[in-house]
């Protein structure tokens, strides 16, 4: 696996070697990006869940419903009429 340089007296990974040490970092990375997919997809979750609850709790607040929040903003537009 190792073997030493004639050049410089240093050692060095045979190819042999390289493969090994990759073969062996490929499991771990595999472990860790599962680990990261299942934690996003947990976070995902969560944000959503907070959202709808968010969506549901403002729309119980708001006494008029969705259509006093865009009838109100109706009436900010101008109408036809007053173009002319």
């Amino acid at each position: 696996m190792w073997e030493r340089s004639h050049q410089l007296h240093t050692w060095h990974l045979t190819t042999i070697g390289y493969s090994e040490v990759r073969k062996a970092i490929r499991p771990e990375r595999r472990d860790r990006r599962e680990s990261a997919i299942t934690w996003s997809g947990v976070i995902v979750g969560i944000i959503g869940s907070l959202t709808g609850l968010l969506s549901v709790w403002l729309s119980a607040c708001n006494p008029l419903g969705r259509e006093g929040v865009s009838g109100s903003a109706r009436s900010y537009s101008r109408s036809p009429r007053t173009l002319q």
